[in-house]
């Protein structure tokens, strides 16, 4: 592996980047509460196969998960 070989190669890597999203959960259930750690939300929801669930909350949250 060269330098030369590693500079042609990057011309056809792909960019990474962040789309909009495109699925739509089911069975939305939102509860808080409060336990001995403290106050909690959770979320319960359903995806469609091929969906993910740290796609949904980094929406969500507007940060990674």
């Amino acid at each position: 592996m060269t330098a030369s070989l590693l500079e042609k190669i990057d011309q056809y890597r792909l960019r990474g980047g962040r789309r909009p999203l495109r699925f739509q959960p089911h069975q939305v259930q939102v509860s808080s509460g409060v336990d001995p750690l403290g106050e909690f939300l959770e979320l319960r929801f359903e995806l469609d196969s091929g969906c993910y669930a740290t796609t949904l909350l980094q929406e969500i949250m507007k940060s990674a998960v």
